[in-house]
């Protein structure tokens, strides 16, 4: 919420970022928290269920976000990106205090403080910063080659050596290695950055590509996307239910990978030419096999865990990884569509003065919500628009290649049990009070 004042209050761009930093510091713990949470107070056997409910809430979120944005983005401007957090956080931090009763773990704040894996979190913050930062500049700020790009990001993948050691030695490392004891939850947390790297890469091309292809305004475009919104819903409902029932989760998680790899590839044939009636039957056939996949991952990595306390920490390395996912398919993403953006527009000798900023590649996506104002020659037009055409179905080749990998490493997967009965540290206990009945 304090990120969030920052944000709607900031006067230029830094204060923007700013706020936006302070805004994920709070975010992303909670994210993690929501799942652990959810482990730690339920069992294996009816765990399927309330990942569906929380899938639901998080697919939700995930889909209205861009609708609600097009409509503040349009109708009130942008502060109110940030004063609508401020209703959601009151509401939710209200829930959360007076209704969230957690069990506490015995020990004293100096001890829990001094057990936390400090180097962990070091090294582990370095990687990220060292590793997403070349990604996102390479090819706009640096090329490939470039010094600038290469140093960070090797070091960066050098560091993965002293942090796997790092973590062997710490009393509560920040990624418990023993978890990962069998193949099932390696491919799995292996899933899960994929399944970051893809979706969010969805969510945020998939309404820039109806505004710069289809001209459609940032509000017509988040109507546009509905039907992936619709389905990606509905597929998290229904794929968690037919796992509680069929009590099998493995054929879940391959037919949702397919659908996801399928139709991100089918999406490269989708241009300005193609009917609506297509484009929407297959972006919604897109957000089933995303939906589907979200459950899927998540129950193939908490079945594949050996003990009940583990589950937990399982849940949150899913997450963590699904973040980092989510950064370098961005990045990667960025990259590819603002390379394949340059080549296209290197076909127009003489910029003109409205479009001037394109020949710089790096703002091929900031300048889209201008394409419908710009007057020019039907000619440079076209060129424009089909650069822009061409780039977005670079991405979506990119992120099927990625999808299918995915769905290469889910056939690895194992089935294992879901009748587990234990519960974690923060399962439901009756109050002493409560006596079991006698006979």
């Amino acid at each position: 919420m304090i990120g969030s004042i920052v944000f709607a209050t900031a006067t230029n761009m830094n204060i923007v970022v700013i706020g936006r930093l302070i805004k994920s510091f709070g975010a992303g713990g909670l994210d993690v928290l929501q799942t652990i949470i959810l482990c730690d107070i339920t069992t294996l056997k009816e765990r399927p269920r309330w990942l569906g409910v929380i899938a639901v809430a998080d697919a939700i979120g995930a889909v209205t976000g861009p609708f609600i944005g097009g409509v503040f983005a349009e109708k009130a401007g942008r502060p109110w990106l940030g004063w609508i957090n401020l209703i959601t956080g009151s509401i939710t931090g209200l829930l959360a205090f007076f209704f969230l009763h957690l069990t506490p773990i015995e020990c004293h704040i100096k001890d829990k403080v001094r057990q936390l894996d400090r180097y962990g979190f070091a090294f582990f913050t370095v990687i990220g910063t060292t590793v997403a930062l070349p990604l996102s500049w390479a090819n706009d700020l640096y090329t490939w080659g470039s010094w600038q790009t290469l140093v960070p990001l090797i070091i960066g993948l050098l560091l993965l050596v002293p942090f796997f050691f790092v973590e062997k030695r710490a009393a509560l490392p920040m990624i418990p290695h023993w978890i990962f004891d069998n193949v099932s939850i390696i491919t799995g947390t292996m899933s899960g950055f994929l399944y970051g790297f893809s979706m969010n890469a969805v969510l945020l091309y998939l309404p820039l590509f109806f505004q710069a292809v289809f001209l459609e305004t940032p509000l017509e475009a988040a109507r546009s996307t509905l039907p992936l919104c619709c389905l990606f819903v509905a597929m998290s409902i229904i794929s968690s239910f037919i796992i509680d029932c069929t009590r099998k989760y493995r054929i879940v998680l391959w037919v949702g990978w397919s659908l996801t790899t399928i139709f991100l590839g089918l999406n490269y044939i989708i241009g300005a030419e193609t009917s609506r009636a297509q484009t929407y039957a297959f972006q919604a056939l897109l957000g089933a096999g995303l939906g589907t996949a979200l459950v899927a991952t998540m129950i193939t990595v908490l079945a594949s865990v050996r003990k009940v306390d583990d589950e937990g920490l399982a849940a949150g390395i899913l997450v963590t990884v699904r973040f980092v996912g989510t950064l370098l398919g961005l990045a990667i993403c960025s990259t590819v569509f603002s390379s394949t953006s340059s080549k296209g527009m290197s076909r127009i000798q003489n910029f003109p003065e409205q479009i001037a900023v394109l020949k710089d590649a790096s703002q091929a996506v900031g300048f889209i919500p201008r394409l419908r104002e710009i007057d020019v020659s039907e000619d440079i037009m076209q060129v424009v628009l089909g650069a822009y055409e061409r780039s977005f179905q670079t991405v979506w080749v990119v992120l099927a290649a990625f999808s299918a990998l995915a769905a290469l490493l889910s056939v690895l997967t194992r089935e294992n049990s879901l009748e587990k009965e234990e519960v974690g540290r923060q399962g439901f206990k009756a109050p002493p009070s409560e006596k079991p009945p006698t006979d």
